[in-house]
């Protein structure tokens, strides 16, 4: 593939009369050239960049049989919301997870998280829900380092008996 940027608006003297005009044809070029390995070599720098570290596999809750492992797995085998925010929390590097469509029951309560550089990315607020069913809130946020970004995804029925809000 084959790029070529011309630079314009640069003027170019008129031979003649001492004048100036623009002059496309004589314009200077920036001709680029992208050759086989440099764009095989952008598109899996790229592919890095739109990966997920863990991606929800189960709308039951669960805690990770083994937390710090890197691998999201409850005891059943399956990655929970709440293992993978375990994991997450754990890893000693931004992650990122991925929620899918469906209403995912929040039954074991609170979870704390007090470090890690969490994203959790829905499929869209109004197919992605995370319902506490009024019994808890969802997450206790502490530690000065902890960040925790949500995405089109709904928290729903989080309830926190002590505090407004129950997020």
């Amino acid at each position: 593939m084959e790029v070529n940027v011309e630079i314009a608006g640069i003027r170019q003297p008129f031979a003649g009369d001492g004048g100036s005009y623009f002059a496309p044809s004589t314009m200077p070029m920036i001709h680029v050239v992208l050759r086989g390995v440099f764009l095989p070599f952008c598109l899996l720098l790229s592919l890095s960049v739109l990966s997920q570290d863990y991606t929800v596999d189960t709308v039951q809750d669960g805690t990770d049989a083994n937390p710090g492992d890197g691998v999201c797995a409850s005891a059943a085998g399956v990655c929970t919301f709440r293992a993978a925010l375990q994991e997450a929390a754990v890893a000693g590097a931004p992650q990122v997870i991925a929620r899918p469509a469906g209403t995912n029951n929040w039954t074991l309560g609170q979870l704390d998280l007090d470090e890690g550089q969490i994203t959790v990315n829905g499929d869209g607020a109004r197919t992605t829900i995370v319902d506490a069913a009024g019994n808890s809130r969802f997450f206790e946020i502490s530690g000065g380092s902890t960040v925790l970004t949500l995405a089109d995804f709904e928290l729903r029925n989080g309830l926190d008996a002590n505090d407004p809000g129950g997020a």
